[in-house]
């Protein structure tokens, strides 16, 4: 009598582990639940292991992706019972697909209109449980030529340094910048801690022949921007097209010595010492 035939545990998984790698060649990943997706990433901090359970134990904890996602490492390990790699690779997520739109940016020829932009600047701040502020900086074409973190402060707040948003933007030949924030708390309205601070830096960039065309805060669900609500008579990115033709004459920092007199003239108008005043 032959004998039956038994295939391992070991095999087993290795098959199945295969057969996931295949659908997700084939199909994108649109074919896969959720559970699956996990169990994917789980591929790589758990080897030789049945990670369907956990899997589906971990999407359970949490109850979707984007709550995991969002969720600090530490957290990830104490709530899904895992290693402190395996929650870093699921809280990796969110922070490199923003690093991939600040990448992306840089390829883009023109980012001229409202909508564009704001989808842009929301990507920024995806999942983004502090308040942080970005400077984008354009050059005279309105192309832009660099997104920068200039602060991440606490869940309310967030201290900007006036002299290293100025030498960012001139490290970058600025001619337009377009400031951004969040608010974690959902609150959509621009506080009057954020027009002073606005305010401010449109007197410095003033002094250099940079123009500030916005300042947009974004929430959970959408941007307020300053121009659209004609705080501070911000033109915002729309009412600039119309100055492209001047374009060479726009063209700022031909020199070193343009750039040193510029940053001590603006130091001198906001009676900036050694660039320790915070604005808050």
């Amino acid at each position: 009598m032959p004998k039956k035939q038994y295939k391992s545990k070991k095999h087993d998984n290795a098959g199945h582990r295969e057969r996931l790698r295949e659908r997700l060649l084939e199909f994108g990943i649109g074919a896969l639940s959720d559970h699956e997706i996990i169990e994917l990433l789980l591929f790589y901090t758990m080897p030789r292991v049945d990670t369907k359970p956990k899997a589906k134990q971990i999407l359970d904890e949490f109850g979707s992706l984007h709550n995991l996602f969002e969720t600090d490492p530490y957290e990830i390990k104490r709530r899904a019972k895992v290693s402190i790699i395996t929650a870093i690779l699921f809280s990796l997520i969110l922070p490199l697909f923003r690093r991939y739109n600040i990448s992306k940016s840089k390829n883009r020829k023109l980012l001229r209109t409202s909508a564009s932009l704001q989808n842009y600047i929301k990507s920024l701040f995806l999942a983004e449980p502090i308040e942080c502020f970005y400077l984008l900086c354009f050059d005279a074409r309105v192309r832009l030529v660099h997104t920068g973190l200039i602060a991440r402060g606490t869940i309310n707040r967030a201290e900007l340094y006036p002299r290293e948003i100025i030498c960012t933007a001139m490290r970058h030949d600025t001619r337009y910048i377009i400031m951004a924030h969040n608010h974690p708390s959902g609150d959509t309205e621009a506080s009057a801690d954020d027009i002073r601070a606005t305010t401010i830096l449109m007197n410095l960039f003033e002094a250099i022949d940079v123009t500030i065309l916005d300042h947009i805060i974004v929430t959970n669900s959408k941007c307020v921007s300053f121009s659209q609500q004609q705080i501070l008579g911000m033109t915002g990115i729309d009412g600039v097209k119309g100055r492209m033709a001047e374009c060479d004459a726009d063209l700022v920092f031909q020199d070193s010595g343009a750039i040193d007199i510029g940053l001590k003239r603006a130091e001198k108008s906001a009676n900036v010492a050694d660039g320790d005043k915070k604005l808050n």
